[in-house]
């Protein structure tokens, strides 16, 4: 993940790259290193990697994501326009947002 230290390299912080099995729960022994640090995450990004799943078979991972992450967390999508409206639609107790000129869409709890 040498794209992932680069990116640390310039803001500072450790910024860790962890595979995972998209098209299994956060619970799935596959997944075990993401769901260990799910609630320390302040920023995940998931990149053009969900659509690789057929049939929405990654909505579990998300869902279980979604659930484990801290109130605080940041969740970012890039993907397809149409896998990026069904991550929003599916997490409803999301606020979800988009920033000119940035594909993609940002999800976040509201803390108001």
């Amino acid at each position: 993940a040498p794209c992932a230290a680069a990116v640390g390299d310039v803001v500072g912080e450790s910024v860790r790259f962890m595979p995972c099995d998209l098209a299994r729960p956060l619970d799935a022994p596959e997944n075990a290193d993401v769901r260990q640090l799910a609630g320390t995450l302040d920023v995940v990004l998931v990149s053009r990697t969900l659509s690789e799943v057929p049939e929405s078979g990654w909505a579990p991972f998300v869902d279980s994501l979604w659930a484990a992450l801290p109130p605080s967390a940041l969740l970012f999508v890039k993907d397809t326009d149409d896998v990026e409206a069904e991550v929003v639609r599916r997490l409803d107790s999301a606020d979800a947002f988009r920033v000119l000129g940035v594909r993609g869409a940002f999800l976040y709890r509201d803390a108001g």
